[in-house]
């Protein structure tokens, strides 16, 4: 099987190209960065740009099988402070992404959506995927916008995908001095004899 990672050099596409590449799968990275933390597999083909350049998304899909989506590129910080960009940033090029796909022939799109955002406050735990979705933050809204292009396209052409809506992810390489993933900056934080910073009004909780 052939898969484009797209976004693959990140904290969890990275896990994601090894994983594919212990299953023998022939893997094609497209993101903008080098790995930060360990120089990606040899066998990987990878190719620096992003949604933005057309031509090298085309490229990018001549012969693949499988797409993994992960490259979205705003936190929920930086969305509310520009919903329109927001917007231009990621929904529309993720939209092209879906049409070059669809006309590439690739067999199937998995797309990591938000495991929190997309939802809105909720009223019960644990939340099942089929809680009532209402987002109150741009990056949540976009998100689950993309997931219902997935799904409007899946009804118009018969395009398989699947949706997956992690929350909190933690582990090796995620970078503890960056502005989301809140364990491995607690963590360093603390390792660090530094103050962890409480946004809101430290109600929130996971």
């Amino acid at each position: 099987m052939r898969a484009l990672v797209i976004g693959g050099n990140g904290f969890i596409g990275s896990h994601l190209v090894d994983r594919l590449v212990d299953d023998n799968w022939q893997v094609t990275v497209l993101d903008l960065y080098e790995r930060r933390y360990d120089p990606i597999p040899e066998s990987v083909r990878f190719i620096r740009g992003d949604l933005s350049q057309a031509y090298l998304i085309r490229e990018a899909l001549v012969g693949v099988d499988v797409v993994f989506h992960l490259a979205w590129a705003t936190i929920h910080e930086v969305a509310n402070q520009d919903p329109s960009a927001d917007v231009n940033a990621n929904l529309m090029p993720s939209l092209q992404l879906i049409e070059t796909a669809h006309h590439a022939n690739v067999k199937r799109f998995v797309f990591p959506s938000s495991g929190g955002t997309v939802y809105g406050p909720v009223k019960t735990l644990p939340i099942h995927e089929t809680y009532p979705k209402r987002p109150i933050n741009a990056y949540g809204v976009t998100k689950l916008a993309f997931e219902k292009y997935l799904h409007m396209y899946h009804h118009l052409h018969g395009f398989d995908y699947a949706v997956v809506r992690p929350s909190v992810p933690f582990g090796p390489r995620q970078n503890p001095l960056g502005r989301q993933g809140a364990p491995a900056i607690f963590m360093h934080r603390i390792a660090h004899e530094q103050p962890i910073a409480i946004w809101g009004d430290g109600r929130i909780s996971r």
